[in-house]
C-alpha cells in the first residue's frame, strides 16, 4: 500500500493519517490515524503474519477511534510492499518497542493490540518487560508447529460483513497464506529465503512464551481473545497463555468464531473496546457504528 492507499484507508476510517516516524527503521510504513478532538488513549495494533498494517483492521481501527483512542498501526519486520528488512524476532521485538515509544510521546496511556503472530509479539514485549498499560493478543499462537485446519477458516468468508471487509484485496488475497501460497500482495521477506511459516515458527518458538511469562512480573491487565472454531492456533493455546499470564489474565473464548474473523466480528470488538475503554477511563462521544449490512 502507497500513500495513495494510506489516504483511501484513513477516508473510509473518517481519520486524519499522518506517517509515525521510527529513527532508523523507513520500511515500518508506521502511520498515525487521529480524529478531532481530544484523545485519551493510544493503541498500537501489530498485524498478524503474512498479512500488513491495514488488512482484516478497518473495523477494529475504526471502533477505537470512535472511542475517541488514536491508532497507531505499521508492518511487522520483513512485510509490507516495496520494503528490503527481512523477518526476525529481533526485527519484529524492535519495531514493536519502537511504536510503543511512539505512542507514549503521544499520550498519557498506551495499549497494545497483536493479532495471531502480533499478539504473539505483543505478550514477548510483556514478557520482556516492555509493552503498553494494557495489552490485548487476538488468536495468539505459543506454538505454530501444529497442524492446521485450514477448512476451518473458509467459514468466515460467508459472514458478509468479514467478506467485505477484505475482499480490497480481491478472492485470492483473501485466502490465507500458506506454504507454498504466497500472496503476491503481502510479500514476506525472510533471512536466506526461508519459508516464512517456518520463519514465524521458529520466532514463536524461540519466544517461550509460557515458560517466561509465568517468571516475569506483569503490572499490566491483558485481555486474551480466541475463536473456539481457530483453524490455524487451537483455542487450548489460549489457555495455556492467560495461565501463564497469572491473575492480570482475562480470557474470552468466542464461540463460532475463527482465526481470520475475531476483529471483524461486531461483539468481539465491542467487549474489546469496552474493556480498554474501562481501563483508560475513556467515555465514547457517539453511539458505536456496525458494518455495513449489519
Amino acid at each position: 500500500m502507497g500513500e495513495r492507499a494510506v489516504g483511501h484507508f484513513a477516508k473510509a476510517v473518517k481519520a486524519t493519517a499522518e506517517p509515525a516516524e521510527l529513527p532508523g527503521d523507513p520500511d515500518a510504513g508506521a502511520v498515525l490515524l487521529t480524529r478531532r478532538g481530544d484523545s485519551e488513549g493510544c493503541v498500537v495494533i501489530a498485524h498478524g503474519g503474512g498479512n500488513d498494517r491495514f488488512f482484516g483492521l478497518r473495523y477494529i481501527i475504526q471502533r477505537l477511534l470512535d472511542a475517541r483512542f488514536e491508532v497507531v498501526t505499521a508492518h511487522l519486520a520483513g512485510h509490507g510492499c516495496n520494503g528490503a528488512d527481512v523477518f526476525t524476532l529481533a526485527h519484529a521485538n524492535t519495531r514493536l518497542d519502537a511504536l510503543v515509544a511512539c505512542a507514549r510521546q503521544r499520550s498519557r496511556t498506551c495499549a497494545v493490540l497483536g493479532q495471531s503472530l502480533g499478539g504473539t509479539l505483543a505478550l514477548d514485549q510483556v514478557a520482556r518487560g516492555q509493552g503498553g498499560d494494557a495489552v490485548v493478543s487476538v488468536s495468539a499462537p505459543c506454538d505454530l508447529r501444529t497442524g492446521f485446519r485450514l477448512g476451518l477458516e473458509m467459514g468466515c468468508l460467508v459472514n458478509p460483513a468479514v467478506y467485505r471487509q477484505i475482499m480490497y484485496v480481491g478472492p485470492f488475497g483473501a485466502l490465507p497464506a500458506y506454504r507454498g501460497f504466497r500472496r503476491s500482495t503481502f510479500p514476506v521477506r525472510t533471512p536466506n529465503s526461508l519459508d516464512y511459516l517456518e520463519a514465524f515458527a521458529s520466532a514463536v518458538e524461540a519466544t517461550a512464551l509460557t515458560e517466561r511469562l509465568r517468571t516475569a512480573t506483569i503490572p499490566s491487565p491483558v485481555l486474551i481473545v480466541h475463536g473456539e472454531r481457530d483453524g490455524v492456533v487451537p483455542c487450548t493455546q489460549a489457555g495455556e497463555l492467560a495461565e501463564a499470564v497469572g491473575a492480570n489474565a482475562r480470557l474470552n473464548l468466542e464461540p463460532g468464531v475463527h482465526h481470520l474473523d475475531p476483529l471483524l466480528t461486531p461483539r468481539v470488538v465491542t467487549r474489546i473496546v469496552h474493556w480498554l475503554q474501562k481501563l483508560t477511563e475513556v467515555r465514547p462521544t457517539a453511539p458505536n457504528p456496525t458494518p455495513d449490512g449489519e
